[in-house]
């Protein structure tokens, strides 16, 4: 196996952060609208914190693997 190189190695983490928190909150949005608990905010709401949760922390290994120039870019492009 050859040695990835910086940017693929970001790209690789990126793909996984996004293919994580989408199967992750599609896992969710299944038991919700399967077990018929779409109507009650109690359950979906803590379920729909959860998912952004997901998305932040699928995120992570992406963003500590920037280095401080790409960080201060992304930070500022916003």
């Amino acid at each position: 196996m050859r040695k990835l190189s910086y940017r693929e190695k970001l790209s690789w983490l990126l793909v996984l952060a996004i293919a994580g928190s989408l199967a992750f909150n599609l896992g969710v949005w299944k038991l919700v609208s399967l077990g018929g608990l779409s109507g009650n905010f109690w359950i979906t709401f803590p379920l729909f914190l959860l998912g952004f949760g997901a998305i932040f922390a699928f995120c992570m290994p992406y963003w500590r693997r920037l280095d401080d120039v790409q960080k201060q870019g992304q930070l500022t492009s916003w």
